[in-house]
């Protein structure tokens, strides 16, 4: 998530871990490159299981970056991180992380 001109702003995207950093792969125009200037973000992952009623949510924020250094650049190629959109995908925002939360939800066993 990212304020943009329209106020916050969240984005599907594709990431992988980098130590304790966030690595996203997007393309060079996308909103989140544009944002990552460096500036502060925050991502959320969560599942959800219907079935079991259950599912788990983190938050994590901090300050995001377009990588260009190229020996940073080689050690996140290794990531691998498969970007499901089209098009150009070759440039990657690492977000160092500051903050993170997190929550895990339970349905309640009925007797």
């Amino acid at each position: 998530m990212f304020v943009g001109p329209r106020g916050p702003q969240a984005i599907p995207v594709n990431y992988a871990m980098l130590g304790d950093d966030i690595v996203i792969r997007t393309g060079p125009f996308t909103s989140v490159a544009g944002h990552a200037a460096p500036s502060q973000v925050s991502l959320e992952v969560d599942h959800l299981d219907d079935a079991l009623a259950e599912g788990w949510s983190v938050l994590a924020s901090g300050e995001a970056r377009v990588v260009s250094a190229p020996a940073e650049l080689e050690a996140i190629r290794l990531l691998d991180i498969e970007p499901w959109a089209g098009g150009d995908r070759d440039t990657y925002v690492r977000i160092v992380v500051s903050d993170m939360t997190g929550r895990r939800i339970r349905a309640i066993a009925k007797e």
